[in-house]
């Protein structure tokens, strides 16, 4: 099985949503960390080979797997670890690992920007496993809008449409809308930001964004597959800024007409 966790462009992905598109997860004690010689450009391949201990499974590994060992990258991209960084795995560490298959015989994991981490006590593991199994409903949609790639909007309101579902929801205290839906199927996604911005990225881009005076209108559809929970990030710029700002500035300082 082949294995790369990197998912640099998701960096504010909810659990729920990193479980479900991973294909495979467990916890795992690092047993060692062996420096090995790249043999081809292959960026799947790193230059580390890290063997964990698994401790916990939650999908992808077979029962009778004992030890993974996994082709970790250290220094060759952004989703590499950094040698000299401390959240690089160190052996005796216990970690969860998140990764998606590859055309590779060998499993591999990134390293800044990825979902796998140290875990360092009972309840940290506790609380990540909260939020992935937080709903019943096996499927669901889940989204953000993220403003300057900084902030989690909480002033977004969001509405569904499909498969006999009709709902409008407002963002969550954190900054995330919740779908979750009872069956997986083809629905339309349509949010209102408070105000005129353009769109900077997204992890899918919407077939809408429509900027108004003062407001803007994104709309995006999903063929949601049954299990998965489908999670898209939208990343705006800031609002504009006061358009009296600068007349009113003018009129305090004479000397700038």
């Amino acid at each position: 099985m082949t294995v790369t966790a990197c998912t640099c462009v998701r960096s504010y992905a909810p659990w729920v949503a990193e479980f479900s598109e991973a294909n495979a997860v467990f916890v795992g004690k690092v047993r060692s960390v062996t420096p090995i010689s790249r043999q081809s450009e292959d960026s799947v391949r790193g230059d580390r080979i890290v063997t964990f201990e698994v401790a916990k499974k939650y999908k992808g590994i077979e029962s009778s797997t004992r030890l993974i060992s996994l082709y970790a990258d250290y220094d060759s991209s952004s989703c590499s670890f950094r040698a000299d960084s401390r959240m690089v795995p160190r052996r005796g560490e216990t970690w969860i690992v998140l990764g998606s298959h590859l055309n590779s015989p060998q499993m591999s994991f990134g390293g800044s920007c990825n979902s796998s981490q140290r875990v360092k006590s009972k309840e940290q593991l506790s609380a990540i496993e909260r939020e992935a199994f937080k709903f019943q409903e096996p499927q669901g949609i889940v989204g953000s809008v993220v403003q300057n790639y900084m902030t989690l909007m909480k002033n977004v309101e969001v509405s569904i449409v499909g498969d006999g579902v009709a709902k409008t929801v407002s963002v969550d205290s954190e900054g995330y809308f919740w779908f979750p839906l009872l069956q997986p199927g083809k629905y339309t996604i349509r949010g209102i930001i408070p105000f005129r911005t353009s769109l900077i990225g997204a992890v899918y881009w919407p077939e809408t964004f429509d900027a108004k005076d003062s407001q803007t209108i994104f709309i995006y559809h999903v063929d949601l597959k049954a299990g998965e929970y489908h999670y898209n990030e939208l990343n705006v710029n800031d609002p504009p800024k006061e358009p009296f700002a600068r007349l009113k500035k003018d009129a305090d300082d004479p000397a700038s007409f």
